[in-house]
């Protein structure tokens, strides 16, 4: 639980606080329904602390409030814990504390993460499990998507034996002979296991029992799926696959291109497929070797590409009736997978390399033991790897209302234009001299904080998958507080400091340009926040620069010139105000621009002002005499 040390500390600020996704503060005049949602979104997500009394508007400082009646609120608060969401005394802490120098009291909820072995949703039920069950997105409560609330369903009914995994369901239609059985003989070969379907049938029986390949003689879908002539007979789109190469397609949008190929089969055969597929249709680059020979070479390496196919293939829903599919574009490969992130990988939308449990074990490790992918739970790790080493751009993964999983994986370089444009305006907080492993750790942390916020999840920035050089960029970083770490369990999660991320200076630009800013539009105020950053570097920068900044996501050749005359445009109004001001001994035309923040906006305005009254005192003088 947080400290009223930390409480005091953060009422001390003078500027708006970053609230962690585990931490809430709500000024509770009364228990409101609000309050409850929070408590449900704690419980379902990862837990965290809950403060009544204090409050914070956006873009303003923490403001102290107090609880009234706090005995009887207390009471009112433990009731609806109890009897509207089931919580007992274990999963919810609540004290009433006073704070030195405060004349009222606050009230601090402690709520533990539900028990991930029990795995039962914590819901109002007054408003029924579907509509009264939340979760915790960024600083949102938002309500549990539908998806979510069946597989916790389905896992309870696993965990209580009420239900078999979905990979060892059995398909009753289906027989033995619809066997391949080569592929079973190969299988067993590699396990060191002698089978003889003709001369030893009980214990080829037997084997294909203790594998999981039948279970009472019937196949089950793993079985199908890895050894039978045709799967795709009883399981459908099961063991399917399509792939795509049009660019400019939403998946998770429905839109899965023109230029459309299906693969069916056993499952090395559709990753076999489905690799040739990739390796003739994905864009190259040329690499020069060091005898001074050129070789083609995918844009994303063929490792990393079999790793997402497979872990595709390992991670689906095999209850679902739907195919995995797999689309190119120019600079990027998006696998669209019907099924669910492990909810034991990840907690605050990071994704944890090595902790993984396979929804589909047996599948899991038919494919390890049948391909090059890596080790269960090291494909993440992999990918980390990857872009650390300026491979690939940091992976993401959505998942949207129905329960698909969208991983996209980019060409793209980590440390862009847009990262380097960023470090600039922070270097009155960097120490100089950053190598490039320090500028890769903080471009995947800043990368990692937008994605996230924007409802993606990412990979965890795990210390031990870091190699030597990378591994003392983040104690350097860590030393110098641009990034801290958090402990969650045996986990650590690292982040950007709340300076580094900071974009929002409106505290500062009030106290500078005062109740003028105020008047000001959203990107107006955004500019001036870019401006207020060059300035503490004592730099100038350019509309062309800001328009990079304010759009950090959008390619160079998407950002139109109409969005790029819009930021002249606004830049240029500021100057007319006196918001901006231009350094006249740098060009116009310099690529680094000399624009400006008007640091001496009040004292000009003030000296107008004094003018102006001057000039009215003076006419009045005329007109007297």
């Amino acid at each position: 639980m947080i400290e009223n040390e930390e409480i005091i500390r953060l009422l001390k600020e003078s500027k708006p606080v970053y609230e962690p996704t585990n931490l809430d503060f709500k000024k509770a005049e009364e228990i409101s329904s609000s309050l409850l949602e929070t408590i449900s979104a704690f419980s379902n997500t990862d837990g965290g602390d809950i403060i009544l009394g204090i409050h914070q508007k956006k873009d303003e400082p923490l403001k102290f409030f107090g609880i009234q009646a706090a005995e009887d609120q207390e009471t009112k608060l433990r009731n609806l814990a109890r009897n509207e969401m089931n919580l007992t005394e274990t999963d919810f802490q609540l004290s009433t504390e006073n704070l030195p120098k405060y004349d009222l009291p606050i009230m601090k909820i402690h709520i533990k993460k539900i028990n991930e072995l029990i795995r039962r949703p914590i819901f109002i039920k007054s408003r029924g499990i579907e509509s009264g069950t939340f979760i915790r997105i960024g600083q949102r409560d938002e309500k549990m998507p539908k998806y979510m609330l069946e597989d916790i369903r389905k896992q309870q009914m696993i965990l209580d034996h009420r239900l078999p995994p979905p990979e060892l369901r059995v398909e009753n239609n289906s027989k033995l002979d619809d066997f391949d059985f080569s592929l079973i003989k190969q299988y067993a070969e590699k396990l060191n296991i002698g089978v003889d379907r003709d001369t030893k049938p009980k214990e080829y029986l037997n084997f294909l029992e203790s594998k999981n390949i039948i279970q009472n003689l019937h196949p089950t879908r793993f079985g199908l799926l890895c050894f039978s002539f045709n799967p795709e007979k009883y399981l459908g789109n099961k063991a399917v696959i399509q792939v795509s190469d049009e660019s400019g397609i939403d998946i998770l949008a429905g839109d899965r291109g023109k230029n459309k190929n299906i693969f069916e089969g056993d499952l090395l055969k559709i990753i076999a497929l489905s690799m040739d597929w990739i390796a003739k249709n994905i864009s190259t680059k040329r690499i020069v070797m060091e005898d001074g020979s050129q070789i083609e070479k995918p844009i994303i390496p063929a490792q990393i590409l079999r790793e997402i196919v497979v872990n595709a293939i390992c991670h689906r829903d095999y209850d679902t009736d739907q195919k995995i599919f797999i689309k190119i574009d120019k600079d990027k490969i998006s696998i669209e997978n019907p099924g669910l992130l492990n909810y034991k990988m990840y907690t605050y939308n990071f994704i944890f390399p090595g902790k993984t449990e396979h929804p589909n074990p047996n599948i899991a490790k038919y494919l390890f033991r049948n391909t090059s992918a890596e080790g269960e739970g090291k494909g993440f790790s992999l990918l980390l790897k990857s872009c650390l080493a300026g491979e690939i751009d940091i992976p993401t993964l959505a998942v949207d209302f129905s329960g698909r999983v969208l991983i996209t994986v980019s060409n793209k370089t980590l440390v862009n234009k847009e990262i380097e444009i960023w470090l600039e305006t922070k270097k009155y907080l960097i120490v100089p001299n950053l190598n490039e492993n320090d500028k890769k750790i903080l471009a995947y942390l800043y990368k990692a904080h937008d994605l996230i916020n924007s409802g993606y999840f990412v990979i965890n920035l795990s210390e031990e998958f870091l190699d030597y050089q990378k591994k003392n960029s983040l104690i350097k970083l860590i030393s110098e507080k641009l990034v801290v770490s958090k402990n969650i369990g045996s986990t650590k999660i690292f982040k950007l400091s709340d300076d580094l991320l900071r974009q929002d200076f409106s505290s500062e630009l009030h106290e500078l340009f005062g109740s003028d800013f105020l008047t000001l539009d959203a990107q107006s105020k955004q500019i001036l926040s870019f401006a207020m950053q060059f300035s503490k570097i004592n730099t100038e920068f350019s509309a062309r620069k800001l328009t990079r900044l304010l759009y950090p996501n959008t390619p160079e050749e998407k950002l139109s010139e109409d969005i790029a005359r819009r930021i002249r445009g606004k830049c240029n109004w500021l100057l007319s105000e006196n918001f901006l001001k231009r350094n006249d001994t740098i060009p116009i035309s310099s690529p680094k621009g000399n624009l400006k923040i008007n640091l001496d906006y009040k004292q000009e305005k003030e000296k107008e002002e004094l003018m102006k009254k001057q000039n009215e005192s003076e006419k009045k003088q005329d007109k007297l005499f």
